[in-house]
Protein backbone atom coordinates (compact mmCIF):
# COMPACT_ATOMS: atom_id res chain seq x y z
CA UNK A 1 0.00 0.00 0.00
CA UNK A 2 1.41 3.50 -0.63
CA UNK A 3 1.78 6.41 1.39
CA UNK A 4 -0.37 8.33 0.23
CA UNK A 5 -2.70 5.31 0.68
CA UNK A 6 -2.21 5.11 4.17
CA UNK A 7 -2.41 8.75 4.68
CA UNK A 8 -6.11 8.71 3.42
CA UNK A 9 -7.08 5.66 5.30
CA UNK A 10 -5.78 7.80 8.61
CA UNK A 11 -7.92 10.86 7.22
CA UNK A 12 -11.08 8.81 6.92
CA UNK A 13 -10.79 7.47 10.43
CA UNK A 14 -10.66 10.92 11.81
CA UNK A 15 -13.34 12.20 9.99
CA UNK A 16 -15.68 9.27 11.44
CA UNK A 17 -14.04 9.40 14.93
CA UNK A 18 -15.16 13.48 14.87
CA UNK A 19 -18.27 12.25 13.33
CA UNK A 20 -19.05 9.89 15.98
CA UNK A 21 -17.74 12.67 18.91
CA UNK A 22 -20.54 14.99 17.62
CA UNK A 23 -23.34 12.92 17.53
CA UNK A 24 -22.73 11.52 21.14
CA UNK A 25 -22.16 15.02 22.25
CA UNK A 26 -25.12 16.86 19.91
CA UNK A 27 -27.50 13.79 20.18
CA UNK A 28 -27.87 13.33 16.60
CA UNK A 29 -29.94 10.26 16.61
CA UNK A 30 -32.53 11.98 18.92
CA UNK A 31 -32.75 14.70 16.23
CA UNK A 32 -32.71 12.30 13.52
CA UNK A 33 -35.31 9.54 15.21
CA UNK A 34 -37.27 12.07 17.31
CA UNK A 35 -39.86 15.39 16.75
CA UNK A 36 -39.52 18.57 17.95
CA UNK A 37 -41.57 20.73 20.65
CA UNK A 38 -41.16 24.37 22.23
CA UNK A 39 -41.42 25.73 26.00
CA UNK A 40 -40.72 29.11 27.11
CA UNK A 41 -38.88 29.45 30.06
CA UNK A 42 -38.66 32.81 32.00
CA UNK A 43 -34.67 31.82 32.40
CA UNK A 44 -32.89 29.54 31.27
CA UNK A 45 -30.97 28.99 34.84
CA UNK A 46 -27.56 27.40 32.93
CA UNK A 47 -29.60 25.11 31.00
CA UNK A 48 -27.39 23.89 27.88
CA UNK A 49 -28.04 22.16 24.66
CA UNK A 50 -27.83 18.67 25.00
CA UNK A 51 -29.58 18.51 28.78
CA UNK A 52 -31.79 15.32 28.88
CA UNK A 53 -35.61 16.02 29.25
CA UNK A 54 -36.86 13.53 31.87
CA UNK A 55 -40.76 12.42 31.91
CA UNK A 56 -41.34 10.22 35.16
CA UNK A 57 -37.63 9.65 35.54
CA UNK A 58 -37.33 8.41 32.07
CA UNK A 59 -35.69 10.21 29.51
CA UNK A 60 -37.35 10.85 26.66
CA UNK A 61 -35.17 13.55 24.54
CA UNK A 62 -32.41 16.72 24.93
CA UNK A 63 -32.29 20.07 24.01
CA UNK A 64 -31.65 21.02 20.87
CA UNK A 65 -31.59 24.65 20.70
CA UNK A 66 -32.10 27.63 23.26
CA UNK A 67 -33.09 30.99 22.20
CA UNK A 68 -33.50 34.48 23.52
CA UNK A 69 -36.66 35.75 23.06
CA UNK A 70 -37.03 40.07 22.80
CA UNK A 71 -38.83 40.12 25.39
CA UNK A 72 -36.47 38.27 27.72
CA UNK A 73 -37.51 35.23 27.67
CA UNK A 74 -36.77 31.62 26.43
CA UNK A 75 -37.73 29.60 24.04
CA UNK A 76 -36.24 26.17 24.61
CA UNK A 77 -36.73 23.51 21.72
CA UNK A 78 -36.48 19.89 22.41
CA UNK A 79 -36.11 16.68 20.27
CA UNK A 80 -38.50 14.30 21.80
CA UNK A 81 -38.01 10.22 20.87
CA UNK A 82 -40.72 9.13 18.63
CA UNK A 83 -42.05 6.66 20.74
CA UNK A 84 -42.60 8.47 23.50
CA UNK A 85 -45.78 11.44 23.67
CA UNK A 86 -46.15 14.53 26.06
CA UNK A 87 -49.97 15.53 27.48
CA UNK A 88 -50.66 18.73 26.13
CA UNK A 89 -51.84 19.22 29.89
CA UNK A 90 -47.82 18.57 31.00
CA UNK A 91 -45.69 20.66 33.19
CA UNK A 92 -42.04 21.58 32.65
CA UNK A 93 -39.57 22.28 35.25
CA UNK A 94 -35.89 23.22 34.88
CA UNK A 95 -34.04 21.69 37.34
CA UNK A 96 -30.78 23.68 37.89
CA UNK A 97 -28.52 21.23 41.02
CA UNK A 98 -25.67 22.55 42.56
CA UNK A 99 -23.64 20.49 40.76
CA UNK A 100 -23.59 18.78 37.06
CA UNK A 101 -25.49 19.91 34.67
CA UNK A 102 -29.17 21.70 34.55
CA UNK A 103 -32.28 19.24 33.03
CA UNK A 104 -35.90 19.75 32.19
CA UNK A 105 -38.31 17.13 34.04
CA UNK A 106 -41.68 16.77 32.66
CA UNK A 107 -44.55 15.97 35.13
CA UNK A 108 -47.50 14.34 33.17
CA UNK A 109 -51.35 14.46 34.32
CA UNK A 110 -52.35 11.65 37.02
CA UNK A 111 -55.55 10.67 34.75
CA UNK A 112 -56.44 7.57 32.63
CA UNK A 113 -58.51 7.42 29.43
CA UNK A 114 -57.74 9.24 26.72
CA UNK A 115 -55.52 12.21 26.91
CA UNK A 116 -54.53 15.35 25.18
CA UNK A 117 -50.98 15.17 23.07
CA UNK A 118 -49.13 17.90 22.38
CA UNK A 119 -48.34 18.27 18.76
CA UNK A 120 -45.19 17.22 17.53
CA UNK A 121 -44.32 20.18 16.21
CA UNK A 122 -43.09 23.26 17.64
CA UNK A 123 -45.78 25.71 18.23
CA UNK A 124 -45.73 29.23 16.91
CA UNK A 125 -45.77 32.49 18.08
CA UNK A 126 -43.91 31.93 21.01
CA UNK A 127 -46.49 33.33 23.68
CA UNK A 128 -48.71 30.32 22.64
CA UNK A 129 -46.01 27.52 23.91
CA UNK A 130 -46.54 25.86 27.16
CA UNK A 131 -44.90 28.13 29.93
CA UNK A 132 -42.29 26.15 31.94
CA UNK A 133 -41.45 26.71 35.71
CA UNK A 134 -38.20 27.81 36.87
CA UNK A 135 -37.14 26.50 40.42
CA UNK A 136 -36.80 28.62 43.70
CA UNK A 137 -33.70 30.78 43.65
CA UNK A 138 -31.37 30.86 46.85
CA UNK A 139 -32.30 35.09 47.05
CA UNK A 140 -36.29 33.42 46.72
CA UNK A 141 -36.13 31.45 49.49
CA UNK A 142 -33.57 34.43 51.64
CA UNK A 143 -36.65 36.27 50.77
CA UNK A 144 -39.40 34.20 51.50
CA UNK A 145 -37.87 33.47 55.29
CA UNK A 146 -36.70 36.74 56.16
CA UNK A 147 -39.98 37.49 57.98
CA UNK A 148 -39.77 33.93 59.89
CA UNK A 149 -36.38 34.87 60.46
CA UNK A 150 -37.59 38.29 61.75
CA UNK A 151 -40.24 36.60 64.06
CA UNK A 152 -37.28 34.25 65.35
CA UNK A 153 -35.51 36.82 66.19
CA UNK A 154 -38.29 39.03 68.24
CA UNK A 155 -38.50 35.84 70.14
CA UNK A 156 -35.17 35.08 70.88
CA UNK A 157 -35.11 39.01 72.16
CA UNK A 158 -38.17 38.60 74.09
CA UNK A 159 -36.67 35.10 75.12
CA UNK A 160 -33.35 37.10 76.68
CA UNK A 161 -35.65 39.73 78.58
CA UNK A 162 -37.61 37.10 80.09
CA UNK A 163 -34.88 34.94 80.98
CA UNK A 164 -33.92 36.61 84.33
CA UNK A 165 -37.63 36.17 85.53
CA UNK A 166 -37.55 32.66 84.52
CA UNK A 167 -34.60 31.81 85.78
CA UNK A 168 -35.99 33.55 89.32
CA UNK A 169 -39.18 31.35 89.06
CA UNK A 170 -37.84 27.93 88.00
CA UNK A 171 -35.12 28.15 90.65
CA UNK A 172 -37.91 28.96 93.11
CA UNK A 173 -39.92 26.09 92.04
CA UNK A 174 -36.67 24.32 92.59
CA UNK A 175 -36.19 25.38 95.98
CA UNK A 176 -39.91 24.88 96.79
CA UNK A 177 -39.85 21.20 95.70
CA UNK A 178 -36.61 20.51 97.71
CA UNK A 179 -38.54 21.59 100.41
CA UNK A 180 -41.61 19.79 99.96
CA UNK A 181 -39.39 16.84 99.55
CA UNK A 182 -37.79 17.22 103.15
CA UNK A 183 -40.71 18.17 104.25
CA UNK A 184 -42.19 14.40 102.94
CA UNK A 185 -39.13 13.42 103.84
CA UNK A 186 -39.53 14.37 107.53
CA UNK A 187 -43.45 12.99 108.13
CA UNK A 188 -42.55 9.81 106.00
CA UNK A 189 -40.35 9.27 108.94
CA UNK A 190 -42.47 10.38 111.52
CA UNK A 191 -44.98 8.03 110.26
CA UNK A 192 -42.50 5.15 110.22
CA UNK A 193 -41.65 5.70 113.63
CA UNK A 194 -45.10 6.17 114.62
CA UNK A 195 -46.26 2.82 112.78
CA UNK A 196 -43.64 0.70 114.81
CA UNK A 197 -44.65 1.71 117.70
CA UNK A 198 -48.60 1.25 117.07
CA UNK A 199 -46.88 -2.25 115.43
CA UNK A 200 -44.83 -2.89 118.89
CA UNK A 201 -48.31 -1.69 121.16
CA UNK A 202 -49.86 -4.66 119.04
CA UNK A 203 -47.58 -7.75 119.19
CA UNK A 204 -47.64 -6.51 123.08
CA UNK A 205 -51.38 -6.69 122.98
CA UNK A 206 -51.87 -9.72 120.86
CA UNK A 207 -49.36 -11.66 123.09
CA UNK A 208 -51.87 -10.63 126.22
CA UNK A 209 -54.93 -11.43 124.34
CA UNK A 210 -53.09 -14.92 123.24
CA UNK A 211 -52.14 -15.61 126.86
CA UNK A 212 -56.01 -15.10 128.14
CA UNK A 213 -57.24 -17.05 125.33
CA UNK A 214 -55.18 -19.88 126.62
CA UNK A 215 -56.43 -19.25 130.27
CA UNK A 216 -60.31 -18.69 129.12
CA UNK A 217 -59.75 -22.29 128.00
CA UNK A 218 -58.72 -23.79 130.71
CA UNK A 219 -60.94 -21.96 132.96
CA UNK A 220 -63.66 -23.26 130.22
CA UNK A 221 -62.46 -27.10 130.56
CA UNK A 222 -61.99 -27.24 134.41
CA UNK A 223 -65.65 -25.75 134.44
CA UNK A 224 -67.20 -28.60 132.40
CA UNK A 225 -65.54 -31.40 134.49
CA UNK A 226 -66.37 -29.70 137.58
CA UNK A 227 -70.21 -29.30 136.53
CA UNK A 228 -70.60 -32.11 134.33
CA UNK A 229 -72.83 -33.66 136.72
CA UNK A 230 -74.83 -31.08 136.41
CA UNK A 231 -74.97 -30.86 133.16
CA UNK A 232 -76.34 -34.58 132.68
CA UNK A 233 -78.90 -33.61 135.25
CA UNK A 234 -80.20 -30.79 133.20
CA UNK A 235 -80.55 -33.14 130.10
CA UNK A 236 -82.27 -35.15 132.29
CA UNK A 237 -84.68 -33.13 133.21
CA UNK A 238 -85.33 -31.56 130.20
CA UNK A 239 -86.44 -35.22 128.76
CA UNK A 240 -89.11 -35.46 131.85
CA UNK A 241 -90.47 -31.89 130.42
CA UNK A 242 -90.96 -33.33 127.19
CA UNK A 243 -92.74 -35.97 128.78
CA UNK A 244 -95.07 -34.33 130.86
CA UNK A 245 -95.77 -31.90 127.46
CA UNK A 246 -96.71 -35.44 125.73
CA UNK A 247 -98.98 -35.84 128.68
CA UNK A 248 -100.33 -32.43 128.65
CA UNK A 249 -101.16 -32.79 124.59
CA UNK A 250 -103.02 -35.86 125.56
CA UNK A 251 -105.14 -34.03 127.96
CA UNK A 252 -106.19 -31.11 125.39
CA UNK A 253 -106.93 -33.74 123.14
CA UNK A 254 -109.89 -35.60 125.19
CA UNK A 255 -111.06 -32.26 126.51
CA UNK A 256 -111.73 -31.24 122.82
CA UNK A 257 -114.03 -34.48 122.99
CA UNK A 258 -115.49 -33.90 125.93
CA UNK A 259 -119.87 -32.88 125.47
CA UNK A 260 -119.54 -30.91 129.07
CA UNK A 261 -116.89 -28.31 126.95
CA UNK A 262 -118.88 -28.09 123.61
CA UNK A 263 -121.75 -26.70 125.82
CA UNK A 264 -119.36 -24.11 127.52
CA UNK A 265 -118.84 -22.93 123.93
CA UNK A 266 -122.12 -22.86 122.89
CA UNK A 267 -122.88 -20.61 126.24
CA UNK A 268 -119.81 -18.11 125.41
CA UNK A 269 -121.62 -17.82 121.74
CA UNK A 270 -124.80 -16.58 122.89
CA UNK A 271 -122.96 -14.19 125.17
CA UNK A 272 -121.07 -12.85 122.01
CA UNK A 273 -124.67 -12.55 120.30
CA UNK A 274 -126.41 -10.71 123.19
CA UNK A 275 -123.50 -8.31 123.16
CA UNK A 276 -123.80 -7.69 119.49
CA UNK A 277 -127.61 -6.75 119.87
CA UNK A 278 -126.42 -4.43 122.32
CA UNK A 279 -124.16 -3.01 119.93
CA UNK A 280 -127.14 -2.56 116.93
CA UNK A 281 -129.58 -0.54 119.60
CA UNK A 282 -126.11 1.76 120.77
CA UNK A 283 -125.90 3.00 117.01
CA UNK A 284 -129.77 3.66 117.30
CA UNK A 285 -129.57 5.69 120.04
CA UNK A 286 -126.49 7.36 118.23
CA UNK A 287 -128.99 8.15 115.31
CA UNK A 288 -131.54 9.37 117.10
CA UNK A 289 -129.22 12.01 118.76
CA UNK A 290 -127.55 12.27 115.61
CA UNK A 291 -131.71 14.05 114.94
CA UNK A 292 -131.48 15.93 118.18
CA UNK A 293 -131.45 20.61 117.04
CA UNK A 294 -128.07 21.16 119.05
CA UNK A 295 -126.23 18.23 116.80
CA UNK A 296 -127.90 19.42 113.66
CA UNK A 297 -126.44 22.70 114.07
CA UNK A 298 -122.89 21.52 114.32
CA UNK A 299 -123.43 19.07 111.37
CA UNK A 300 -124.88 22.11 109.39
CA UNK A 301 -121.57 24.20 109.79
CA UNK A 302 -119.36 21.21 109.07
CA UNK A 303 -121.81 20.43 105.48
CA UNK A 304 -121.75 24.32 104.78
CA UNK A 305 -117.41 24.07 104.37
CA UNK A 306 -117.85 20.85 102.66
CA UNK A 307 -120.30 22.89 100.10
CA UNK A 308 -118.19 25.99 100.10
CA UNK A 309 -115.26 23.44 99.04
CA UNK A 310 -117.37 22.26 96.75
CA UNK A 311 -118.16 24.78 94.62
CA UNK A 312 -114.65 26.38 94.52
CA UNK A 313 -113.22 23.34 92.91
CA UNK A 314 -115.71 23.24 90.28
CA UNK A 315 -114.99 27.21 89.45
CA UNK A 316 -112.53 25.81 87.09
CA UNK A 317 -109.58 27.35 89.59
CA UNK A 318 -111.10 30.30 89.60
CA UNK A 319 -110.39 31.57 86.24
CA UNK A 320 -114.21 31.34 84.70
CA UNK A 321 -116.09 33.09 87.69
CA UNK A 322 -117.61 30.75 90.09
CA UNK A 323 -117.51 31.44 93.59
CA UNK A 324 -119.39 29.83 96.73
CA UNK A 325 -121.52 31.48 98.34
CA UNK A 326 -122.49 29.90 101.91
CA UNK A 327 -123.49 31.70 104.71
CA UNK A 328 -121.08 31.85 107.79
CA UNK A 329 -117.87 30.97 106.17
CA UNK A 330 -117.89 33.28 102.88
CA UNK A 331 -117.68 37.08 103.27
CA UNK A 332 -121.23 39.18 102.08
CA UNK A 333 -123.07 35.69 101.27
CA UNK A 334 -126.81 35.96 101.66
CA UNK A 335 -128.17 33.86 104.11
CA UNK A 336 -129.96 30.82 104.08
CA UNK A 337 -133.96 31.43 104.59
CA UNK A 338 -134.22 29.01 107.78
CA UNK A 339 -132.60 30.21 110.80
CA UNK A 340 -128.91 29.38 111.59
CA UNK A 341 -130.40 27.11 114.32
CA UNK A 342 -133.21 25.71 112.40
CA UNK A 343 -132.32 22.13 112.06
CA UNK A 344 -131.37 20.52 108.55
CA UNK A 345 -134.60 17.57 108.06
CA UNK A 346 -132.37 14.70 106.16
CA UNK A 347 -133.81 14.93 102.26
CA UNK A 348 -134.72 18.81 102.14
CA UNK A 349 -133.48 20.39 99.42
CA UNK A 350 -130.01 23.04 100.07
CA UNK A 351 -130.36 26.33 99.82
CA UNK A 352 -130.01 28.35 96.84
CA UNK A 353 -126.64 29.33 95.46
CA UNK A 354 -125.98 32.30 92.90
CA UNK A 355 -125.96 30.81 89.40
CA UNK A 356 -122.97 31.12 87.60
CA UNK A 357 -121.94 34.11 85.03
CA UNK A 358 -124.87 34.22 82.29
CA UNK A 359 -124.44 32.17 78.98
CA UNK A 360 -125.42 33.44 75.56
CA UNK A 361 -128.50 31.35 74.61
CA UNK A 362 -128.93 30.50 70.49
CA UNK A 363 -131.77 28.17 68.83
CA UNK A 364 -128.84 25.85 67.50
CA UNK A 365 -127.43 25.45 71.18
CA UNK A 366 -125.78 27.37 74.40
CA UNK A 367 -122.21 29.96 74.01
CA UNK A 368 -119.94 31.06 76.01
CA UNK A 369 -120.23 34.56 76.29
CA UNK A 370 -117.14 36.86 75.50
CA UNK A 371 -115.82 37.52 78.95
CA UNK A 372 -115.94 33.91 79.81
CA UNK A 373 -114.38 33.12 76.40
CA UNK A 374 -111.44 35.27 76.93
CA UNK A 375 -110.53 33.52 80.57
CA UNK A 376 -110.73 30.60 79.02
CA UNK A 377 -108.08 31.65 76.19
CA UNK A 378 -105.97 33.28 79.34
CA UNK A 379 -105.98 29.83 80.95
CA UNK A 380 -104.82 27.75 78.13
CA UNK A 381 -101.91 30.10 77.61
CA UNK A 382 -100.40 29.54 80.43
CA UNK A 383 -101.22 26.09 81.10
CA UNK A 384 -99.76 24.89 77.76
CA UNK A 385 -98.27 25.97 74.30
CA UNK A 386 -98.59 23.89 71.02
CA UNK A 387 -95.58 24.79 68.40
CA UNK A 388 -95.77 23.12 64.55
CA UNK A 389 -92.65 23.63 62.81
CA UNK A 390 -92.42 23.31 59.09
CA UNK A 391 -88.46 22.92 57.32
CA UNK A 392 -86.40 22.25 54.58
CA UNK A 393 -83.55 20.26 54.74
CA UNK A 394 -80.77 20.96 52.54
CA UNK A 395 -79.45 18.34 49.79
CA UNK A 396 -76.95 15.70 51.14
CA UNK A 397 -73.47 16.15 49.91
CA UNK A 398 -71.64 13.98 48.11
CA UNK A 399 -69.89 10.76 49.90
CA UNK A 400 -71.31 11.83 52.72
CA UNK A 401 -71.80 8.68 55.49
CA UNK A 402 -75.58 7.49 56.02
CA UNK A 403 -76.95 9.36 59.11
CA UNK A 404 -79.54 7.30 61.19
CA UNK A 405 -81.56 10.53 61.57
CA UNK A 406 -81.36 12.32 58.41
CA UNK A 407 -82.03 11.24 54.65
CA UNK A 408 -81.23 11.67 51.65
CA UNK A 409 -84.56 13.47 50.60
CA UNK A 410 -84.71 17.55 51.62
CA UNK A 411 -88.20 18.10 52.55
CA UNK A 412 -90.06 19.79 54.26
CA UNK A 413 -90.31 18.27 57.44
CA UNK A 414 -92.90 18.61 59.91
CA UNK A 415 -92.86 19.07 63.51
CA UNK A 416 -95.35 19.13 66.16
CA UNK A 417 -94.20 19.80 70.30
CA UNK A 418 -96.46 21.10 73.36
CA UNK A 419 -94.57 22.67 75.85
CA UNK A 420 -96.60 22.88 79.51
CA UNK A 421 -96.45 25.81 81.51
CA UNK A 422 -94.51 27.27 79.46
CA UNK A 423 -94.61 30.73 81.51
CA UNK A 424 -93.43 28.97 83.95
CA UNK A 425 -89.95 27.99 85.71
CA UNK A 426 -90.04 24.40 85.15
CA UNK A 427 -91.57 23.14 82.00
CA UNK A 428 -92.89 20.31 80.00
CA UNK A 429 -91.36 19.92 76.55
CA UNK A 430 -93.40 16.30 74.72
CA UNK A 431 -93.78 15.96 70.94
CA UNK A 432 -92.87 14.13 67.68
CA UNK A 433 -90.42 14.98 64.83
CA UNK A 434 -90.94 14.53 61.47
CA UNK A 435 -94.21 13.11 61.02
CA UNK A 436 -93.22 10.49 58.52
CA UNK A 437 -92.33 6.42 58.47
CA UNK A 438 -89.19 8.04 60.31
CA UNK A 439 -90.84 9.98 63.01
CA UNK A 440 -89.14 10.34 66.83
CA UNK A 441 -90.22 11.37 70.00
CA UNK A 442 -89.26 14.41 72.23
CA UNK A 443 -90.07 14.00 76.20
CA UNK A 444 -88.19 16.56 78.38
CA UNK A 445 -87.91 19.00 81.45
CA UNK A 446 -86.85 22.38 81.18
CA UNK A 447 -86.16 24.91 83.81
CA UNK A 448 -85.65 28.46 83.48
CA UNK A 449 -82.19 29.49 84.51
CA UNK A 450 -82.11 32.99 84.02
CA UNK A 451 -84.76 36.00 82.07
CA UNK A 452 -84.87 34.01 78.95
CA UNK A 453 -82.79 31.12 79.41
CA UNK A 454 -83.71 27.83 79.61
CA UNK A 455 -81.85 24.30 80.06
CA UNK A 456 -83.39 20.98 80.30
CA UNK A 457 -82.38 17.23 79.44
CA UNK A 458 -84.76 14.26 78.60
CA UNK A 459 -85.85 12.24 75.84
CA UNK A 460 -84.11 14.47 72.18
CA UNK A 461 -84.78 12.63 68.78
CA UNK A 462 -85.75 9.31 70.37
CA UNK A 463 -82.25 9.58 72.39
CA UNK A 464 -80.80 10.62 75.27
CA UNK A 465 -80.07 14.15 75.21
CA UNK A 466 -79.80 17.82 76.70
CA UNK A 467 -81.25 20.81 75.12
CA UNK A 468 -81.00 25.14 76.16
CA UNK A 469 -82.71 28.02 74.54
CA UNK A 470 -82.16 31.60 74.73
CA UNK A 471 -84.21 34.57 73.76
CA UNK A 472 -83.55 37.89 73.68
CA UNK A 473 -85.66 40.45 71.88
CA UNK A 474 -86.10 39.51 68.68
CA UNK A 475 -83.60 36.87 68.35
CA UNK A 476 -83.27 34.02 69.79
CA UNK A 477 -80.65 30.75 69.42
CA UNK A 478 -81.78 27.09 70.23
CA UNK A 479 -78.59 24.46 70.90
CA UNK A 480 -79.73 20.36 71.41
CA UNK A 481 -76.91 17.92 72.43
CA UNK A 482 -77.97 13.56 71.91
CA UNK A 483 -77.64 10.37 71.45
CA UNK A 484 -74.09 10.05 73.29
CA UNK A 485 -72.66 7.29 71.20
CA UNK A 486 -72.87 9.09 68.23
CA UNK A 487 -73.08 12.71 69.41
CA UNK A 488 -75.45 15.01 67.01
CA UNK A 489 -75.17 18.09 67.83
CA UNK A 490 -78.00 20.92 66.40
CA UNK A 491 -77.50 24.45 66.61
CA UNK A 492 -80.63 27.32 65.37
CA UNK A 493 -81.00 30.92 65.42
CA UNK A 494 -84.58 32.16 65.43
CA UNK A 495 -86.12 35.32 64.13
CA UNK A 496 -89.60 35.94 66.01
CA UNK A 497 -91.19 37.32 63.22
CA UNK A 498 -94.79 38.11 65.17
CA UNK A 499 -95.94 37.05 68.39
CA UNK A 500 -96.64 34.02 67.75
CA UNK A 501 -93.92 32.83 64.07
CA UNK A 502 -90.61 32.25 63.83
CA UNK A 503 -88.40 32.28 61.24
CA UNK A 504 -85.80 29.56 62.02
CA UNK A 505 -82.48 28.15 60.38
CA UNK A 506 -79.65 25.81 61.62
CA UNK A 507 -77.28 23.40 61.11
CA UNK A 508 -78.77 19.82 62.17
CA UNK A 509 -75.51 17.24 62.87
CA UNK A 510 -72.66 19.67 63.42
CA UNK A 511 -69.64 17.89 63.76
CA UNK A 512 -70.19 15.03 61.36
CA UNK A 513 -69.83 15.22 57.08
CA UNK A 514 -73.71 14.32 56.97
CA UNK A 515 -74.07 17.80 58.52
CA UNK A 516 -77.32 19.22 57.03
CA UNK A 517 -78.92 23.32 56.81
CA UNK A 518 -82.27 23.37 57.42
CA UNK A 519 -84.67 26.53 57.54
CA UNK A 520 -88.39 26.93 57.95
CA UNK A 521 -91.35 28.93 59.59
CA UNK A 522 -92.29 27.63 63.49
CA UNK A 523 -95.77 28.58 64.92
CA UNK A 524 -96.76 28.87 68.52
CA UNK A 525 -100.27 28.16 69.56
CA UNK A 526 -101.53 29.67 72.99
CA UNK A 527 -98.42 30.80 74.13
CA UNK A 528 -97.21 33.03 72.09
CA UNK A 529 -95.73 36.37 73.78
Amino acid sequence: MSRQAIVGAFTLLGFIALFAVYFTLSNFAARVNGYNIGVRFDDAGGLTVGAAVYESGVQVGTVSKIQLQPDYSVDVIMTIFHKYNIPLASKFTLSAPLTGGSSIYVTAPRQAGNVAILPHYVIMPVSAQPHGENPPSLSDLLSEGQPTLSKMNELLADLSKREPKLLDHLQAAIDNANSLAMTANGALREFADRGNTLLASMQTSLKAASGNIVDLTGQLDDTMKRNGGRVDTLLTSLNSTASSLSAATASMAKLANNPQLRDDILKTTAQIAITMTNMSALSADLRHAAEDPATQGQLKDTLAHIDAVSQRASSLLGQLGGTSSVYGVDAGATPPPASAGEPIVPGSPAPAVPSPAPLEQKKEGVTLSPAVRGRIGALAQSLFEVQVRLSELSTKAAGAADNALLGSGRGPQSDFNVVVLPHGNQQLYAGVNDLSANQTWNLAMREQVAPGVLLGGGILYSRLGVMGQISKGVFGFEGLAYDPRYGYVDGYLRLHATSNLDVVAGERDIFHDSRRTTYGLQYRLFGGT
